[in-house]
């Protein structure tokens, strides 16, 4: 088991996430303390929770299932940021948030890291290589899709 995770995880990356997230946390902490929005720390440690617990999960999925999932994650990620135009909820002057009950949920996020999944299956075919300009041109449509 130890030589599974070893070869799933790189600890100094995942120290660095870690180190980061609890940075943003502490800085959360302090701004919202006395102005008695304690509600707003306590939404992004459970949002640290289940992204951890997200993480965790992501780094057990084999490579060929991300393989398989990445292009249609990718189509359903520029639907939902067509959808979100549609139907989504206007903050800060931007209509980029769904509103589920009480959480809201920015699929532009989600697109970020299907594009980048879709990218990465696009680039490790064989047949792909960055010398050639049609298949740069394919890799920014990727991109630029988003």
């Amino acid at each position: 088991m130890a030589k599974f995770v070893q070869e799933r995880v790189e600890i100094a990356t995942l120290l660095a996430a870690a180190g980061l997230v609890g940075a943003g946390l502490l800085s959360i902490y302090s701004a919202t303390l006395d102005a008695r929005m304690s509600e707003l720390f306590t939404k992004q440690i459970i949002a640290a929770i289940i992204g951890s617990a997200l993480l965790v999960f992501a780094a057990f999925i084999p490579l060929r299932t991300l393989q398989l999932i990445s292009y249609p994650a990718y189509f359903l990620s520029l639907l939902s940021l067509l959808l979100v135009l549609l139907l989504g909820k206007q903050v800060s002057g931007s209509t980029s948030w769904f509103v589920l009950g009480r959480f809201s949920i920015q699929p532009s996020e989600f697109a970020k890291v299907a594009t980048a999944l879709a990218l990465a299956t696009y680039l490790q075919r064989s047949d792909v290589s960055l010398q050639k300009v049609k298949d740069v041109l394919i890799a920014g449509a990727i991109v630029a899709g988003r």
